[in-house]
């Protein structure tokens, strides 16, 4: 991952510890709902197998085992509902 660079991550090993992070991340608080939601996002970069204790700060913490070059023809992404107004 690249500071200030987006990074489009599709349904597959999302798990409460990865949606932990991301809400962390943006100052959103906690996570309340993770579902996949129709693909209409757009980025050079896609990570993949992207895994995250939950304890981590940022996402470029967590393990990602893979990076793509172009994003994948997955027609679904993650969405996540954190319970707080974003500070971040």
């Amino acid at each position: 991952m690249r500071p200030g660079v987006w990074a489009r991550v599709p349904v597959g090993l999302w798990d409460n510890g990865t949606a932990t992070v991301v809400c962390r991340q943006l100052g959103c608080g906690v996570p309340e709902k993770i579902h996949a939601a129709p693909a209409n996002g757009s980025g050079p970069i896609e990570l993949q197998e992207l895994r995250c204790v939950g304890t981590e700060e940022l996402l470029a913490q967590c393990n990602a085992t893979r990076m793509a070059a172009e994003p994948s023809k997955n027609p679904e992404e993650l969405a996540i509902a954190c319970s707080g107004e974003c500070t971040g």
